[in-house]
């Protein structure tokens, strides 16, 4: 009974992309933040260490949400649609009936692109720039990444 348990998975860290100072570029699965650098596992398993001292700037990854969004406002607007259409339709009335039948369709369009437009600007990535920054800003930003490591509480 226990053995789901035992295999759960893992936590992922972050997929993050480094650009350096020099415009080099590492790309990877943020592990762990260290006092002066960032440790990454690489797409072919190895494990890379950036300096932060050469960082440029850091962008975060986040897992796409338009499928989420495209199914949330679908539904939004199918009930919408049919709320709005059985609040207007009267009985017997035939152009009440053909309301219901397009108000359902065209809302449920209207909220299925609303929904994946959604989806799609909270799937955007999200950059941190670390060359140039203060010493306060740099000490935030490691602690904002370290939230999405692997390991957040290695130091």
């Amino acid at each position: 009974m226990l053995c789901p348990i035992l295999d759960a998975k893992e936590s992922r860290g972050a997929r993050i992309k480094i650009t350096n100072k020099d415009g080099g570029r590492l790309e990877g699965e943020l592990i762990a933040v260290k006092p002066d650098s960032l440790l990454l596992l690489s797409k072919d398993g190895q494990d890379v260490t950036a300096d932060i001292a050469g960082i440029d700037s850091v962008q975060i990854r986040k897992k796409s949400k338009v499928g989420l969004g495209l199914l949330i406002g679908a539904a939004a607007g199918v009930t919408t649609g049919l709320i709005t259409g059985l609040a207007v339709k009267q009985k017997g009335n035939f152009l009440d009936d053909l309301y219901i039948y397009f108000s359902i369709p065209f809302c449920g369009v209207v909220g299925l692109a609303a929904g994946g437009l959604t989806g799609l600007l909270l799937s955007q990535p999200e950059t941190i720039k670390i060359g140039g920054a203060s010493e306060t800003e740099i000490a935030a930003a490691r602690e904002k990444l370290r939230k999405q490591a692997r390991m957040p509480d290695f130091r």
